[in-house]
């Protein structure tokens, strides 16, 4: 016998009910089911009525808004990632004015968004990494391989939008993932795939892992995501093991959904 698809399932939330609505579930009543959602308490159920919310276009955005000027904590977090990654220009320029260096460390990034306006490259990615360490609450000018994950994901995330935002996605750590992606990368340490990221980032040169910082690259010219690299190291970064740096601030990436 076929089932009559206008009765709700077992996992569905019928409006005017009780009980919570399920995380994953379908919610009846389209917007106004999303709406629902987002007035229980639970942070889970909020946060996905969030992502459900994009399905139904402005009206749905602006629910999105809300949650963003109005919520805190993850619920709010949740509302920003979504807004930066449907929102245009003009919405990204909004976030970047006026809530874009959320950190949970307490360090402060206006220095590094103060070079990036100017784009002064060169001195925005040796902020980037002094910013970074300190996020860590590390005493160190770099990171070893376990200090990666001290770095919080959201300083991270906010260091990858200030980057990708000021450089209309040239530089920074998100295309530094896309690109140790496309070549292979995955949660394996393989040298050669390390070996491809620095031919196609401009590390390399006639098949040579560049030696000096006067040797990069500082402005748009280079090739994409050639910038930042101090964090790898400093003087001659890709001897003392900077390809392998490149490697765990990947992972990190990746953990954090960068």
């Amino acid at each position: 016998m076929t089932q009559d698809r206008r009765k709700p399932r077992a996992c569905d939330a019928v409006l005017g009910g009780e009980s919570p609505p399920p995380i994953s579930g379908a919610v009846l009543g389209g917007l106004e089911g999303v709406k629902r959602r987002l007035a229980f308490d639970a942070e889970e159920v909020k946060i996905a009525a969030l992502s459900d919310a994009f399905n139904y276009g402005q009206a749905g955005k602006d629910l999105v808004e809300e949650s963003w000027k109005n919520e805190t904590g993850k619920v709010q977090r949740a509302a920003f990632d979504l807004l930066w990654e449907h929102g245009d220009e003009e919405t990204q320029s909004e976030l970047i004015n006026s809530f874009l260096l959320q950190t949970e460390s307490g360090v402060d990034y206006s220095k590094l968004q103060g070079f990036l306006q100017k784009k002064n490259w060169k001195k925005a990615d040796i902020e980037t990494r002094l910013a970074l360490v300190r996020s860590a609450g590390l005493d160190g000018k770099f990171f070893n391989k376990e200090q990666w994950k001290l770095i919080p994901c959201r300083d991270l995330k906010t260091v990858s939008r200030l980057w990708d935002y000021y450089s209309q996605g040239h530089f920074g750590f998100k295309i530094q993932r896309q690109i140790y992606q496309e070549l292979g990368g995955t949660t394996e340490r393989e040298k050669e795939i390390l070996e491809r990221v620095g031919d196609r980032v401009g590390w390399k040169k006639n098949g040579k892992w560049l030696r000096l910082r006067s040797e990069f690259t500082w402005d748009k010219n280079a090739p994409q995501g050639h910038i930042p690299n101090s964090i790898l190291g400093d003087g001659d970064i890709f001897k003392q093991g900077g390809k392998y740096r490149f490697f765990y601030l990947m992972q990190r990436c990746l953990d954090c959904d960068i």
